[in-house]
C-alpha cells in the first residue's frame, strides 16, 4: 500500500527530486525521517537487489544504517545465480553487523502454488500447468513468482536460467 505525500511530506519529495546524484541518499534518507513522524513504523522494500548496480547496492546498505528507530528494510537476492550470490556476499555483513536475519525461502509445493496462483491470477490454473511450471523451476519461489505475474512463460526454454 502506497501512501501520498501532502504538505511538508511532498514538498521533500520534491526537494529529493531536484537533488543531484552525490545528494540523494541524503535527500530520500530526509524523506524517510519526515514519513516516519507520520508513521513510526514502516519498512523498505527492495526486490531483487542483485539486479541492482554497484551504486544501488551500496546506498541499500547505506540506507540500511539509517533507518529511523521502528523501521526496517526487507531485502531480497536471488542466490540461486552468480550475480545474486556476489551481492549476498557484499551485503550480509552490514546485515548481520546490525542483527539482521537473513531467512532462505523454502521450495513450494503444489498446494502452496495453487492457492498463491490463484490469489494473484484471480483464476483456477490446471494443476498439469502448476506441476510443469514446478518441475521446470524445481519448486524456486522468486522464479515461480515471475511466472505468477506474467513476466515469464513456462513454454520458454530456459525461463528458470542456471541452477547454481
Amino acid at each position: 500500500m502506497g501512501y501520498v505525500l501532502r504538505g511538508q511530506g511532498q514538498a521533500l519529495a520534491e526537494t529529493l527530486a531536484k537533488k543531484s546524484t552525490d545528494d540523494l541518499l541524503a535527500g530520500f534518507t530526509q524523506l524517510i525521517e519526515a514519513v516516519s513522524k507520520q508513521w513510526p513504523k514502516g519498512y523498505i522494500l527492495l526486490d531483487q537487489l542483485e539486479a541492482g548496480s554497484q551504486l544501488i547496492q551500496d546506498a541499500a546498505i547505506a540506507i540500511m544504517k539509517t533507518l529511523p528507530a521502528g523501521w526496517g528494510i526487507i531485502v531480497t537476492v536471488n542466490d540461486e545465480i552468480p550475480d545474486g550470490i556476489a551481492t549476498l556476499r557484499r551485503v550480509r555483513p552490514p546485515i548481520e553487523y546490525k542483527n539482521g536475519k537473513l531467512i532462505q525461502l523454502e521450495r513450494i509445493d503444489l498446494n502452496a502454488l495453487e492457492v498463491w496462483s490463484r490469489n494473484v491470477q484471480g483464476t483456477q490454473i490446471p494443476l498439469n500447468v502448476l506441476q510443469d511450471a514446478l518441475t521446470q523451476c524445481d519448486g524456486r519461489p522468486l522464479f515461480l513468482q515471475d511466472w505468477i505475474l506474467g513476466f515469464i512463460e513456462t513454454t520458454d526454454a530456459n525461463w528458470t536460467g542456471p541452477l547454481f
